[in-house]
């Protein structure tokens, strides 16, 4: 395994936040088209094949994103025979942390009433 192939992958897992981002606000404008309004918590919605085909594929983003990417990160930085430097590091980390900080405080200051059902 080529020391190329551990920085792709590495890169990979830190861009997993801002493609979850990228995911998610699809997932909204697809729910919200679907519905024609901003869904009501604690009901369900029968939304039809495409957006099923969507959660389920959003939801495997999000547990690579969440379960995945940060162990598979760190063993890329960790076990590589020759570490990418410093600076390369910090701009993944950054990447990654604070796009996870971003979708922290986008749903926490959710005006709509999405994330309380989606949470639900």
């Amino acid at each position: 395994m080529s020391l190329h192939f551990l920085l792709r992958v590495s890169w990979l897992c830190a861009l997993s936040a801002p493609v979850l981002i990228v995911a998610l606000a699809l997932y909204v404008t697809h729910t919200r088209l679907a519905l024609g309004h901003w869904p009501v918590p604690h009901t369900d919605y029968d939304l039809g094949t495409l957006h099923d085909i969507h959660n389920i594929l959003f939801g495997l983003l999000y547990l690579f994103a969440v379960y995945g990417a940060f162990p598979i990160w760190l063993i890329c930085l960790f076990l590589s025979r020759s570490q990418p430097d410093a600076r390369e590091w910090w701009v993944q980390a950054s990447v990654f942390f604070g796009s996870w900080g971003i979708i922290v405080l986008a749903a926490y200051f959710d005006p709509t009433t999405f994330t309380k059902w989606f949470l639900d």
